[in-house]
Protein backbone atom coordinates (compact mmCIF):
# COMPACT_ATOMS: atom_id res chain seq x y z
CA UNK A 1 0.00 0.00 0.00
CA UNK A 2 1.19 3.72 -0.95
CA UNK A 3 2.33 6.08 1.97
CA UNK A 4 3.29 9.44 2.47
CA UNK A 5 5.02 11.79 4.52
CA UNK A 6 4.44 15.64 4.71
CA UNK A 7 6.21 17.23 7.07
CA UNK A 8 5.66 21.02 6.34
CA UNK A 9 1.84 21.22 6.98
CA UNK A 10 2.88 19.74 10.86
CA UNK A 11 5.09 22.77 11.25
CA UNK A 12 2.69 25.33 10.25
CA UNK A 13 0.06 23.75 12.55
CA UNK A 14 2.73 23.81 15.41
CA UNK A 15 3.64 27.52 14.07
CA UNK A 16 0.05 28.57 14.03
CA UNK A 17 -0.22 27.05 17.19
CA UNK A 18 2.82 29.23 18.72
CA UNK A 19 1.15 32.15 17.25
CA UNK A 20 -2.14 31.88 18.63
CA UNK A 21 -1.01 31.40 21.68
CA UNK A 22 1.37 34.79 21.21
CA UNK A 23 4.72 32.64 22.02
CA UNK A 24 7.62 32.92 20.30
CA UNK A 25 9.10 30.16 18.47
CA UNK A 26 12.43 29.82 19.69
CA UNK A 27 11.13 27.45 22.44
CA UNK A 28 11.23 24.28 24.39
CA UNK A 29 10.08 21.51 23.46
CA UNK A 30 9.73 18.64 25.21
CA UNK A 31 9.59 15.26 23.66
CA UNK A 32 7.73 11.42 24.94
CA UNK A 33 8.59 9.78 22.05
CA UNK A 34 11.01 9.11 19.10
CA UNK A 35 8.90 10.17 16.33
CA UNK A 36 8.55 13.98 18.37
CA UNK A 37 12.76 13.66 19.34
CA UNK A 38 13.19 13.73 15.72
CA UNK A 39 10.44 16.26 14.19
CA UNK A 40 12.19 18.75 16.99
CA UNK A 41 15.75 17.95 16.76
CA UNK A 42 15.79 17.23 12.64
CA UNK A 43 12.82 19.08 11.30
CA UNK A 44 11.69 21.97 13.71
CA UNK A 45 14.31 24.67 12.52
CA UNK A 46 13.45 23.88 8.96
CA UNK A 47 10.15 25.89 9.73
CA UNK A 48 11.98 28.78 7.96
CA UNK A 49 11.00 26.72 4.86
CA UNK A 50 7.22 27.82 5.48
CA UNK A 51 8.66 31.39 4.13
CA UNK A 52 9.18 29.89 0.55
CA UNK A 53 5.63 29.09 0.07
CA UNK A 54 3.54 31.52 -2.35
CA UNK A 55 0.43 33.38 -1.26
CA UNK A 56 -2.08 30.73 -0.83
CA UNK A 57 0.47 27.84 -0.69
CA UNK A 58 -0.19 27.29 2.16
CA UNK A 59 -2.78 28.67 4.77
CA UNK A 60 -3.98 28.22 8.72
CA UNK A 61 -6.52 28.67 10.78
CA UNK A 62 -6.38 28.85 14.33
CA UNK A 63 -9.68 28.83 16.99
CA UNK A 64 -10.62 28.42 20.74
CA UNK A 65 -13.21 27.00 18.62
CA UNK A 66 -13.22 23.73 17.17
CA UNK A 67 -16.01 24.32 14.70
CA UNK A 68 -14.51 27.21 13.23
CA UNK A 69 -11.30 24.95 12.32
CA UNK A 70 -13.01 21.73 11.38
CA UNK A 71 -15.23 24.38 8.94
CA UNK A 72 -12.23 25.04 7.56
CA UNK A 73 -11.22 21.95 6.52
CA UNK A 74 -14.90 21.10 5.14
CA UNK A 75 -14.48 24.93 2.85
CA UNK A 76 -11.22 22.84 1.54
CA UNK A 77 -12.58 19.37 0.79
CA UNK A 78 -10.60 17.42 3.89
CA UNK A 79 -12.63 15.41 5.59
CA UNK A 80 -10.69 14.63 8.96
CA UNK A 81 -12.43 16.87 11.71
CA UNK A 82 -11.07 17.79 15.42
CA UNK A 83 -12.71 16.86 18.13
CA UNK A 84 -14.36 19.30 20.57
CA UNK A 85 -12.22 18.79 24.10
CA UNK A 86 -14.82 21.20 25.97
CA UNK A 87 -12.17 23.20 27.54
CA UNK A 88 -11.75 26.64 27.85
CA UNK A 89 -8.04 26.40 27.63
CA UNK A 90 -8.33 24.23 24.86
CA UNK A 91 -7.02 26.00 21.25
CA UNK A 92 -7.36 24.14 17.32
CA UNK A 93 -5.12 24.37 14.52
CA UNK A 94 -5.47 23.56 11.00
CA UNK A 95 -2.62 24.10 8.25
CA UNK A 96 -3.18 23.42 4.59
CA UNK A 97 -0.53 22.86 1.81
CA UNK A 98 -1.77 23.29 -1.82
CA UNK A 99 0.66 23.11 -4.17
CA UNK A 100 -0.13 22.66 -8.08
CA UNK A 101 2.52 22.00 -10.33
CA UNK A 102 2.53 22.48 -13.95
CA UNK A 103 5.08 20.28 -16.25
CA UNK A 104 7.28 22.68 -18.61
CA UNK A 105 5.55 20.75 -21.43
CA UNK A 106 2.31 18.39 -21.34
CA UNK A 107 2.94 14.80 -21.81
CA UNK A 108 1.12 11.78 -23.56
CA UNK A 109 -0.48 9.27 -22.11
CA UNK A 110 -1.34 5.88 -23.01
CA UNK A 111 -2.57 2.19 -21.41
CA UNK A 112 0.70 0.10 -20.25
CA UNK A 113 1.29 -3.51 -19.63
CA UNK A 114 3.46 -4.22 -16.60
CA UNK A 115 3.96 -6.88 -13.59
CA UNK A 116 5.73 -10.44 -14.32
CA UNK A 117 4.09 -13.60 -16.10
CA UNK A 118 2.39 -14.49 -13.29
CA UNK A 119 1.25 -11.42 -11.94
CA UNK A 120 0.58 -9.32 -15.22
CA UNK A 121 -1.20 -5.58 -15.15
CA UNK A 122 -2.18 -2.75 -17.14
CA UNK A 123 -2.06 1.16 -15.71
CA UNK A 124 -2.21 4.37 -17.62
CA UNK A 125 0.57 5.62 -17.83
CA UNK A 126 2.86 9.15 -18.95
CA UNK A 127 4.85 9.19 -21.87
CA UNK A 128 7.73 11.97 -22.05
CA UNK A 129 9.36 11.95 -24.90
CA UNK A 130 12.47 14.10 -26.09
CA UNK A 131 11.73 14.40 -29.82
CA UNK A 132 8.38 15.64 -28.76
CA UNK A 133 9.43 18.28 -26.63
CA UNK A 134 9.20 16.60 -23.44
CA UNK A 135 12.13 17.39 -20.82
CA UNK A 136 13.63 15.04 -18.19
CA UNK A 137 16.79 13.93 -16.92
CA UNK A 138 17.86 10.88 -16.01
CA UNK A 139 20.68 9.97 -12.91
CA UNK A 140 22.23 7.11 -11.49
CA UNK A 141 22.25 6.86 -7.57
CA UNK A 142 25.85 6.73 -6.30
CA UNK A 143 26.41 4.14 -3.49
CA UNK A 144 29.45 3.30 -1.71
CA UNK A 145 28.99 0.15 -1.72
CA UNK A 146 31.94 -2.38 -2.68
CA UNK A 147 30.17 -5.69 -5.25
CA UNK A 148 28.97 -8.67 -3.49
CA UNK A 149 31.29 -11.22 -3.01
CA UNK A 150 30.75 -14.80 -4.06
CA UNK A 151 28.83 -15.96 -1.15
CA UNK A 152 26.55 -13.47 -1.84
CA UNK A 153 25.56 -14.41 -5.26
CA UNK A 154 25.73 -17.99 -4.17
CA UNK A 155 22.87 -16.77 -1.85
CA UNK A 156 20.89 -15.14 -5.00
CA UNK A 157 21.04 -18.20 -6.82
CA UNK A 158 19.86 -20.11 -4.08
CA UNK A 159 16.84 -17.33 -2.99
CA UNK A 160 15.46 -18.01 -6.10
CA UNK A 161 11.99 -20.04 -5.99
CA UNK A 162 12.46 -23.78 -6.90
CA UNK A 163 10.27 -23.39 -10.36
CA UNK A 164 12.52 -20.69 -11.44
CA UNK A 165 15.93 -22.42 -10.30
CA UNK A 166 15.81 -25.51 -11.71
CA UNK A 167 15.90 -23.59 -15.15
CA UNK A 168 19.50 -22.19 -14.02
CA UNK A 169 22.80 -23.94 -14.67
CA UNK A 170 25.49 -23.61 -12.65
CA UNK A 171 26.71 -21.48 -16.02
CA UNK A 172 24.39 -18.63 -15.47
CA UNK A 173 25.99 -18.02 -11.72
CA UNK A 174 28.62 -15.52 -13.02
CA UNK A 175 26.20 -14.03 -15.22
CA UNK A 176 24.56 -11.26 -12.87
CA UNK A 177 24.23 -8.28 -12.69
CA UNK A 178 24.62 -5.51 -9.81
CA UNK A 179 22.14 -2.13 -9.60
CA UNK A 180 22.20 0.96 -8.75
CA UNK A 181 18.93 2.54 -8.86
CA UNK A 182 18.31 5.53 -11.36
CA UNK A 183 16.52 8.79 -10.56
CA UNK A 184 13.94 10.50 -13.22
CA UNK A 185 13.67 14.73 -12.67
CA UNK A 186 10.82 16.20 -14.12
CA UNK A 187 10.65 20.20 -13.77
CA UNK A 188 7.57 21.58 -13.38
CA UNK A 189 7.13 25.46 -14.71
CA UNK A 190 6.98 27.20 -11.45
CA UNK A 191 10.85 25.56 -10.91
CA UNK A 192 10.12 22.93 -8.18
CA UNK A 193 11.07 19.41 -9.15
CA UNK A 194 9.44 16.06 -8.99
CA UNK A 195 11.90 12.88 -8.65
CA UNK A 196 11.33 8.90 -9.09
CA UNK A 197 13.20 6.13 -8.27
CA UNK A 198 11.92 2.93 -8.89
CA UNK A 199 12.41 0.03 -5.89
CA UNK A 200 14.65 -2.45 -6.70
CA UNK A 201 13.91 -5.75 -5.27
CA UNK A 202 16.68 -6.93 -3.62
CA UNK A 203 16.78 -10.17 -5.85
CA UNK A 204 14.89 -10.14 -8.24
CA UNK A 205 14.49 -12.49 -11.82
CA UNK A 206 12.68 -11.04 -14.94
CA UNK A 207 11.17 -12.77 -17.94
CA UNK A 208 12.09 -12.16 -21.51
CA UNK A 209 9.08 -10.93 -24.20
CA UNK A 210 7.97 -13.69 -26.15
CA UNK A 211 8.97 -16.69 -24.75
CA UNK A 212 6.48 -17.43 -22.40
CA UNK A 213 7.87 -17.23 -18.55
CA UNK A 214 11.15 -18.35 -18.42
CA UNK A 215 13.77 -16.85 -16.50
CA UNK A 216 16.15 -13.93 -17.96
CA UNK A 217 19.76 -14.70 -17.86
CA UNK A 218 20.55 -12.14 -15.78
CA UNK A 219 19.96 -11.06 -12.23
CA UNK A 220 19.43 -8.02 -10.50
CA UNK A 221 21.12 -7.13 -7.42
CA UNK A 222 19.76 -4.32 -5.27
CA UNK A 223 22.11 -2.27 -3.28
CA UNK A 224 20.35 0.08 -1.66
CA UNK A 225 18.23 -0.08 1.66
CA UNK A 226 14.36 -0.60 0.98
CA UNK A 227 11.56 1.55 2.50
CA UNK A 228 7.83 0.06 3.19
CA UNK A 229 6.56 3.40 4.29
CA UNK A 230 7.31 6.80 4.07
CA UNK A 231 8.78 7.76 7.14
CA UNK A 232 11.55 10.35 9.03
CA UNK A 233 14.10 7.66 7.69
CA UNK A 234 13.08 7.99 3.91
CA UNK A 235 13.61 12.25 4.47
CA UNK A 236 16.75 11.72 5.80
CA UNK A 237 17.47 9.78 3.43
CA UNK A 238 16.14 11.61 0.66
CA UNK A 239 17.99 15.03 1.78
CA UNK A 240 21.55 13.41 2.73
CA UNK A 241 22.14 10.93 -0.28
CA UNK A 242 19.92 10.47 -2.71
CA UNK A 243 19.76 14.29 -3.42
CA UNK A 244 23.48 14.43 -3.51
CA UNK A 245 23.27 11.63 -6.86
CA UNK A 246 21.07 14.93 -8.70
CA UNK A 247 24.37 16.27 -10.17
CA UNK A 248 25.91 17.12 -13.85
CA UNK A 249 28.51 13.59 -13.81
CA UNK A 250 25.82 11.41 -12.52
CA UNK A 251 23.61 12.02 -15.58
CA UNK A 252 22.48 9.43 -17.98
CA UNK A 253 21.95 11.19 -21.31
CA UNK A 254 20.80 8.35 -23.52
CA UNK A 255 17.17 8.07 -22.52
CA UNK A 256 14.84 9.05 -25.50
CA UNK A 257 11.56 8.51 -23.39
CA UNK A 258 10.66 8.49 -19.89
CA UNK A 259 7.45 6.43 -18.66
CA UNK A 260 5.60 6.82 -15.45
CA UNK A 261 2.37 5.93 -13.36
CA UNK A 262 -0.53 8.58 -13.45
CA UNK A 263 -1.43 8.39 -9.67
CA UNK A 264 -4.49 9.23 -7.14
CA UNK A 265 -3.84 9.47 -3.53
CA UNK A 266 -6.32 10.37 -0.90
CA UNK A 267 -5.02 8.82 2.72
CA UNK A 268 -5.50 9.91 6.19
CA UNK A 269 -1.78 10.00 7.81
CA UNK A 270 -1.42 8.42 11.26
CA UNK A 271 0.39 10.89 13.21
CA UNK A 272 -1.09 10.44 16.54
CA UNK A 273 2.66 9.84 17.70
CA UNK A 274 2.64 14.23 17.61
CA UNK A 275 -0.20 13.77 20.89
CA UNK A 276 1.92 14.36 24.35
CA UNK A 277 4.28 17.26 22.42
CA UNK A 278 4.45 19.93 25.36
CA UNK A 279 5.64 23.80 23.74
CA UNK A 280 7.51 25.32 27.12
CA UNK A 281 9.24 28.75 26.85
CA UNK A 282 12.53 29.61 29.21
CA UNK A 283 11.60 32.20 32.02
CA UNK A 284 14.12 33.80 34.48
CA UNK A 285 14.04 33.15 38.38
CA UNK A 286 16.33 33.97 40.91
CA UNK A 287 17.04 30.91 43.02
CA UNK A 288 19.16 32.07 46.24
CA UNK A 289 20.27 35.22 44.56
CA UNK A 290 21.68 33.79 41.31
CA UNK A 291 19.83 34.01 38.37
CA UNK A 292 18.55 30.21 36.66
CA UNK A 293 16.81 29.30 34.01
CA UNK A 294 13.27 27.47 34.10
CA UNK A 295 10.35 26.65 31.82
CA UNK A 296 7.12 28.31 31.79
CA UNK A 297 3.76 26.57 31.23
CA UNK A 298 2.61 26.62 27.48
CA UNK A 299 0.79 23.77 26.24
CA UNK A 300 0.65 20.17 25.04
CA UNK A 301 -0.78 18.50 21.98
CA UNK A 302 -4.15 16.65 22.71
CA UNK A 303 -4.93 15.67 19.12
CA UNK A 304 -3.21 15.37 15.61
CA UNK A 305 -5.02 14.49 12.46
CA UNK A 306 -3.90 14.30 8.78
CA UNK A 307 -5.19 14.27 5.68
CA UNK A 308 -2.57 13.70 2.18
CA UNK A 309 -4.08 13.95 -1.64
CA UNK A 310 -1.58 13.28 -4.56
CA UNK A 311 -2.25 13.55 -7.98
CA UNK A 312 -0.01 12.94 -10.67
CA UNK A 313 -1.02 13.07 -14.45
CA UNK A 314 0.02 14.17 -18.41
CA UNK A 315 -0.49 17.54 -17.22
CA UNK A 316 1.41 18.33 -13.81
CA UNK A 317 0.92 17.10 -10.10
CA UNK A 318 -0.88 18.21 -7.44
CA UNK A 319 -0.03 18.20 -3.45
CA UNK A 320 -2.96 18.67 -0.81
CA UNK A 321 -2.05 18.23 2.59
CA UNK A 322 -3.88 19.19 5.81
CA UNK A 323 -2.59 18.79 9.55
CA UNK A 324 -4.84 19.69 12.48
CA UNK A 325 -4.15 19.80 16.13
CA UNK A 326 -5.83 20.77 18.89
CA UNK A 327 -3.78 21.40 22.86
CA UNK A 328 -4.33 22.13 25.75
CA UNK A 329 -2.30 25.25 27.89
CA UNK A 330 -0.80 22.80 30.43
CA UNK A 331 2.42 23.00 33.07
CA UNK A 332 5.44 21.92 31.63
CA UNK A 333 7.83 19.30 33.02
CA UNK A 334 11.83 19.91 32.55
CA UNK A 335 19.26 0.26 -29.41
CA UNK A 336 15.87 1.37 -30.04
CA UNK A 337 14.65 4.40 -28.46
CA UNK A 338 16.46 3.33 -24.93
CA UNK A 339 13.28 4.28 -22.01
CA UNK A 340 13.55 5.16 -18.54
CA UNK A 341 10.34 3.49 -17.10
CA UNK A 342 8.61 3.13 -13.58
CA UNK A 343 6.17 0.06 -13.81
CA UNK A 344 6.53 -1.41 -9.93
CA UNK A 345 6.09 0.84 -6.82
CA UNK A 346 8.34 3.78 -6.50
CA UNK A 347 9.75 6.42 -4.40
CA UNK A 348 8.20 9.92 -5.37
CA UNK A 349 9.56 13.80 -3.69
CA UNK A 350 9.19 17.25 -4.81
CA UNK A 351 11.95 19.92 -3.95
CA UNK A 352 11.95 23.64 -4.24
CA UNK A 353 15.58 25.61 -4.12
CA UNK A 354 16.29 26.82 -1.13
CA UNK A 355 14.58 24.38 0.84
CA UNK A 356 16.04 21.89 3.04
CA UNK A 357 12.92 19.59 3.83
CA UNK A 358 10.97 18.02 0.95
CA UNK A 359 7.81 19.35 0.22
CA UNK A 360 6.53 16.00 -0.27
CA UNK A 361 7.18 12.52 0.06
CA UNK A 362 5.88 9.02 -1.08
CA UNK A 363 6.24 5.51 -1.64
CA UNK A 364 3.59 4.76 -3.99
CA UNK A 365 2.53 1.24 -4.89
CA UNK A 366 0.02 -0.17 -7.33
CA UNK A 367 -2.92 0.93 -5.09
CA UNK A 368 -2.62 4.16 -6.40
CA UNK A 369 -1.70 4.17 -10.16
CA UNK A 370 -4.50 5.71 -11.93
CA UNK A 371 -6.21 2.67 -14.26
CA UNK A 372 -4.44 0.19 -12.57
CA UNK A 373 -6.26 -3.70 -13.25
CA UNK A 374 -4.86 -6.62 -12.55
CA UNK A 375 -4.50 -9.39 -15.91
CA UNK A 376 -4.85 -13.14 -15.57
CA UNK A 377 -1.17 -14.65 -15.16
CA UNK A 378 0.44 -17.63 -16.76
CA UNK A 379 1.17 -20.08 -14.54
CA UNK A 380 4.12 -22.02 -15.07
Amino acid sequence: MSSTICILPILAALFGANDFNKIDNHIHWNTVNSEQKILVEQHWQNHTDLDLFKNGEITSKASNNASDVNQFLKDHNFQIQLTDLHDPLAFYVASILNIALEWEKEGDTQKMDGGTCTQPFTYDAVIFDKNNGQTFKVYKLTTDYSRLNEYNISRFFSSLPSHSKHRLNETLRNDYDFVDSEILEVKAKNGDTVYMMPILDQYAIYGIAGTGCNPVVRGRISKHKQFDTANFELLETITEKWQKSIVSENEISDYDQAIFPKVSIDQEVDISWLVGLQACTLACREIRGYPAACLAPQYTIAQALQQTKFEMDEKGAKVESAAAISGLMTMCEPHDKKIFTINKPFYLWIMRPGMQTPIFAAVINYDSWKGYSKMPGIMF
